[in-house]
């Protein structure tokens, strides 16, 4: 059996935690870094299993149902699983491969005729509340509706148990209690006699994130999950990501 992804890093993780001996391949093409120019549908016969991450697309890149599309066409018996990028907007500023999330706060300052250096002195001011409860039930009312066109939901997951555990690495990666989940939907879903590694993370993945996972004073104390530690560096690492972001054309007002 041959498995492809058609996915963010997720697949990467995917990979790693779904093992069988009847799995011959598992392999992922991460739609950011592949232009629609550069993939060879025909190239895409021989998968038997499709897991596919919603995404709009874009001039650049194709969307999932698109993706979908394609390789039904040179595939039409090909099993297809869908599931949802998982996005908490929580943190104050994500950069992610393809720019960043769009701040809503800040996008407010600049309509609101703001100047670059005013925002900057009342961040330094600590006059900026980024508010990520706010932040975080706008992403899930957005990933409900994302799930709508997806075979696999977990937003009631992550609603139920988000201020339990820890559920996210950063702002587009979430735990490995998410990645088990999905991985147990995936196996029932499709009917597949795998094993799922539930323990096993894709270390080079995690730690990448991580690295970008900066957890500030905000954060902690409204959030109120456990074991969220304050980063003592949070105050510069995103008083320099807000300078970027100002100079930046990503706003998706």
């Amino acid at each position: 059996m041959n498995i492809l992804c058609y996915s963010s890093c997720y697949g990467g993780v995917f990979k790693d935690k779904l093992k069988s001996n009847i799995i011959n391949a598992f392999d992922c093409i991460y739609w950011y870094e592949r232009p629609r120019n550069s993939i060879n549908f025909q190239h895409l016969k021989n998968y038997q299993i499709l897991i596919c991450e919603y995404v709009k697309g874009s001039p650049e890149f194709y969307s999932s149902d698109e993706f979908i599309n394609n390789i039904k066409s040179v595939n039409p018996n090909i099993k297809i699983i869908t599931y949802p990028l998982i996005i908490l907007n929580i943190f104050p500023f994500h950069k992610h491969a393809f720019g960043f999330l769009s701040s809503n706060l800040i996008n407010t300052l600049i309509q609101e005729k703001k100047t670059g250096q005013e925002i900057i002195d009342l961040y330094l001011k600590d006059e900026i509340k980024f508010n990520p409860i706010d932040g975080f039930k706008k992403s899930l009312v957005r990933l409900k509706e994302i799930e709508e066109k997806c075979d696999i939901k977990v937003s009631h997951i992550i609603e139920n148990t988000f201020f339990k555990e820890r559920l996210f690495v950063d702002s587009i990666l979430p735990s490995n209690v998410v990645f088990n989940y999905l991985c147990d939907e995936i196996k029932k879903y499709l009917n597949l006699d795998i094993h799922i590694n539930y323990n096993q993370i894709n270390s080079s993945i995690f730690a990448f994130h991580n690295n970008i996972a900066i957890i500030t004073s905000e954060m902690a104390n409204t959030l109120n999950i456990p074991n969220l530690v304050v980063s003592p560096t949070h105050k510069q690492y995103y008083l320099g990501l807000l300078k970027e972001y100002l100079t930046s054309k990503e706003y998706n007002l």
